[in-house]
């Protein structure tokens, strides 16, 4: 099972200012809102400016 996190970063940025422990997650481009989900749960709803974008990374290094 994979086990990952999504980072939020702003433009230009090195480091993340936010990192969800969620399985996905559905934006809407037009409003910047976007939709985290756990276990196919919605868990959050946060809204990005078009400066900030999200990356998905593993937890421990590898896709087991």
């Amino acid at each position: 099972m994979k086990s990952e996190v999504i980072l939020a970063y702003n433009e230009g940025a090195g480091r993340p200012f936010a990192v969800f422990d969620v399985d996905r997650a559905s934006r809407a481009y037009g409003t910047g809102r976007v939709e985290l989900f756990k276990d196919g749960q919605l868990v959050d709803v946060i809204t990005l400016s078009p400066s900030q974008y999200l990356r998905v990374t593993p937890i421990n290094g590898s896709y087991d």
